[in-house]
């Protein structure tokens, strides 16, 4: 399921509700299905995952001893990816343990079964080997879980949840909830509207992309040819988003251009929690089709008019999981 299906859970719960459940949870019904849609997210996480003896708080102990008995190396991995470690080099530091051949295998062995996917940026298609690889958690819960149930175990088995909730992961939640979760609906929803027809977009992959000196593009779809057809940034703030934030992808596109061989007129798409300044509403009626703003409001009205049947972990080969062939 992707965030919009997810989203038929609660339908009680507001936009960005709905966004934090998907970050918690992803799209597996079976996770879905343990939160109480009359309760916020507070209270389900505190009641379903942060108590002894749940099948939330279980289910990642249970996955990893069933594959790995009690192989710590691939845990450690786990939880070094969770906690942001995203290449290779940067996890054998932080799990201080193992050979780069011990980890290389490690790496492969949990890709294989599906609990961490390797994303490279959208224009290395024919580079399966990439040096600019990065590792996430495949399943959203898996990354919650490894980010804030694991390290604090102790304190839940001592029926320390709420303190857990206050202390840990309500002032690291909106931070969480942005990356990778809202970056990969954001990439749903541009399948989703062209798929419906509400965007004409000659699109044929979907991931993102990322180069030196650190500069990123959230979004990024591509043709046939693999030339830019749109590119997108996500905004997970607490501020409106404004024309600085326009002007800075744009920015990041043309530093790029050599890579991502822009079609002439590449679309332009702000996603946001919060909203848009005013100015930046008036540039968008200027700009027409060629900048496109999303809300949290209008990602959650697909469910009103189009339901995907496709699965958004579909994956072309060398690209990340966020990818679904054309068709």
């Amino acid at each position: 399921m992707d965030y919009a299906e997810a989203a038929l859970f609660f339908p009680m719960y507001s936009p960005q509700q709905k966004m934090e459940a998907y970050a918690i949870l992803g799209g597996m019904p079976l996770y879905l299905e343990q939160f109480d849609p009359e309760q916020d997210i507070e209270q389900n996480v505190i009641s379903t995952v942060l108590q002894r003896h749940t099948f939330l708080s279980e289910e990642p102990e249970w996955l990893l001893l069933e594959e790995f008995r009690r192989d710590l190396l691939y845990s450690s991995i786990l939880r070094a990816v969770a906690a942001g470690h995203r290449r290779p080099s940067d996890i054998a530091n932080a799990i201080g343990k193992g050979s780069a051949q011990d980890i290389a295998v490690a790496l492969d062995k949990l890709q294989q079964l599906g609990l961490i996917v390797r994303e490279v940026p959208v224009t290395e298609r024919s580079l399966p080997r990439s040096r600019r690889s990065l590792y996430y958690l495949a399943d959203e819960y898996l990354h919650f879980w490894y980010r804030f149930v694991d390290p604090y175990s102790s304190m839940v088995a001592r029926g320390l949840g709420r303190q857990v909730w206050e202390q840990h992961i309500a002032p690291l939640l909106s931070h969480f909830v942005s990356r990778p979760a809202f970056e990969r609906a954001c990439r749903q929803y541009v399948w989703r509207v062209v798929e419906a027809g509400k965007w004409s977009l000659p699109l044929v992959a979907i991931g993102a992309w990322w180069g030196a000196g650190g500069r990123e593009i959230d979004v990024v779809a591509v043709d046939e040819q693999y030339r830019l057809v749109l590119a997108g940034s996500c905004k997970w703030t607490s501020d409106p988003v404004d024309i600085a934030d326009y002007v800075a992808l744009q920015r990041n596109v043309q530093l790029a251009q050599e890579e991502l061989r822009p079609r002439e007129k590449p679309t332009f798409a702000l996603f946001s929690r919060t909203g848009f300044t005013p100015r930046l509403q008036q540039l968008a009626q200027a700009e027409g089709e060629r900048l496109l703003l999303v809300d949290l409001k209008q990602m959650y009205e697909v469910n009103n008019s189009h339901t995907s049947s496709s699965s958004d972990e579909t994956w072309l080969p060398g690209q990340d999981s966020n990818l679904r062939p054309s068709g």
